[in-house]
């Protein structure tokens, strides 16, 4: 049900008014399972035999079609909390759907699931600012872009001429904002512009120092490189 919705919004080169309307349809047969009524189609007899084996609830399934339709429909995102409910509606659902049928409902569980599917959600998204914006759409808030001087109105192939973003690795100005995000709480922005100037030293001193014919050091290196980039409570390896 998930995947398939979800590629509807995404996937294929149907309009966007194609795309709400199947959306719909799936948001039809929802009702229909909701009010006891025999669904439509093999997908969805099988998630209504699942629905009530389980005793899911609906809910978080609607919340997955209404962040689906936002994908159709909304490119950008002001700020943070735009974004965190747009997680709320689009990967917190599949873990509290996880947690059902596990028979888990207590709230401390579905918090936690909350935060690890957010950051999952999140974390998706930094890696894949490529892709999303050859699809026309920008999940970083416009606000944090503007904070660091990136024009969201600029192309793919000028942000990547700026080494703002490239093509295989996210690096330039998008790692500096990874390392403000880690610490955005804090509200400490001098300790992560000078971990980012840590970061660029340390990089070129792993270009250097590997013995002829090891083959893993390179490897190794770069493994300890990328650990301490993404986690900023550690320090440098």
């Amino acid at each position: 049900f998930a995947r398939s919705a979800d590629d509807i919004a995404d996937e294929g080169d149907a309009t966007a008014d194609e795309r709400l309307a199947a959306l719909q349809q799936y948001e039809a047969q929802l009702d229909r399972i909701e009010s006891g009524n025999k669904p439509d189609g093999a997908l969805f007899t099988r998630l209504a035999q699942m629905v009530e084996a389980h005793r899911l609830p609906l809910q978080p399934m609607r919340d997955l079609l209404s962040a689906f339709r936002q994908d159709v429909v909304t490119l950008r995102y002001p700020e943070h909390d735009a974004l965190l409910d747009y997680c709320r509606r689009s990967a917190n659902p599949v873990g509290a759907l996880m947690l059902h049928l596990y028979g888990v409902h207590d709230a401390a569980s579905m918090k936690q699931s909350d935060a690890v599917c957010s950051a999952l959600q999140l974390t998706n998204f930094w890696q894949d600012v490529g892709v999303d914006w050859d699809k026309s759409r920008i999940y970083i808030p416009l606000d944090d872009m503007k904070r660091f001087g990136v024009d969201a109105s600029q192309s793919l192939a000028e942000w990547r001429k700026k080494g703002w973003i490239y093509p295989d690795d996210p690096r330039g100005w998008f790692q500096w904002y990874c390392r403000y995000y880690l610490g955005r709480r804090s509200l400490d922005d001098e300790r992560q512009i000078r971990r980012w100037r840590q970061m660029a030293r340390h990089v070129a001193q792993v270009k250097q120092g590997c013995m002829p014919r090891d083959l893993e050091c390179r490897p190794r290196q770069g493994q300890a490189v990328l650990h301490w980039r993404y986690e900023g409570r550690i320090n440098r390896p």
